[in-house]
Formats: C-alpha cells, structure tokens, sequence
C-alpha cells in the first residue's frame, strides 16, 4: 500500500474482499470435504468382505493371543454410517445390529454364520470421539468365556 492508496475507506475494501475471498475458500473446502464423505459412503455402503476374510480374522487373532490379548479388533468404520449415528452402541439401547448398514451390516453377518458359531463373541465399542462425538465404531472379537 502506497501513501496513494492509503485511506480508511481503501482499508475497508481491502478487509471486506480479503474476507470474502477467505468465506469463498471455505465453502470449496466444505463443498470438497462434503464430495469426499460422499464416496467413501458410497464406498462402504458397495464394499464386500474379502474372499480371504476367515483368514484374515484369524491373522489378527493370532496377533492379539501373542500380544497377551483377550480380544482383537477385526473391523473400524465410521459411527455416522450407522442408521443412529451410534446412538445405540454408546446408550446400549436397542439393538445396534439393527442400526448397521452396508459393509457393517455384511461383516456382522459373517460373524453370525462363521464366527458366533465357533463360540467367538462380537462386541461393537466407540473407539474415537471427536470433541465428544462418537466417531469411529470398532468390532472387537472376543473369545474368552464370560464368567457366570
């Protein structure tokens, strides 16, 4: 800025069009990040389990027994794909299964054909909040007998 162009009002625009060009930056932001949420949505909602799924659970159980563990986390999706946003998990009320959508729903299904039957018990847990919002859902294997 030059003693020319120096004056209150000149001040004035220049704040205003820094300020408008700041709210226009953030509206691609939001309008990117919005795209962005939408396919991996979509994504999760077409996602299938692999064919080496069994193999693959049993890879991180196999993991956990050796890391002294009583259970072992088997899948991680995000608490918004769910019908209640997780509301069911973190208030355990109702039954959560019926709040699972997509790949959820699928890999739950798998744990009742293939994995419930094998004694395994399956426990869906909160496992990172943002500012205090559920954020993430983890479904963990569990195989030690409960007491009674």
């Amino acid at each position: 800025m030059d003693s020319n162009d120096f004056s209150a009002a000149g001040i004035r625009a220049r704040l205003q069009k820094a300020r408008e060009a700041k709210l226009v930056a953030e509206e691609a932001q939001r309008t990117a990040h919005a795209a962005e949420q939408t396919a991996l949505r979509e994504a999760f909602e077409a996602q299938q389990l692999p064919p080496d799924a069994m193999a693959r659970v049993i890879a991180m159980v196999e993991r956990a027994i050796r890391n002294g563990q009583k259970e072992a986390q088997v899948f991680q999706f995000p608490s918004d794909f769910m019908k209640d946003d997780g509301r069911s998990i973190t208030s355990q009320y109702g039954d959560w299964t019926q709040q699972l959508t997509g790949a959820a729903s699928r890999a739950y299904a798998f744990f009742e054909k293939e994995l419930a039957p094998r004694g395994f018990v399956l426990r869906p847990r909160i496992v990172t909040y943002k500012e205090g919002i559920p954020g993430d859902v983890g479904f963990f294997l569990a195989w030690e007998e409960l007491p009674k």
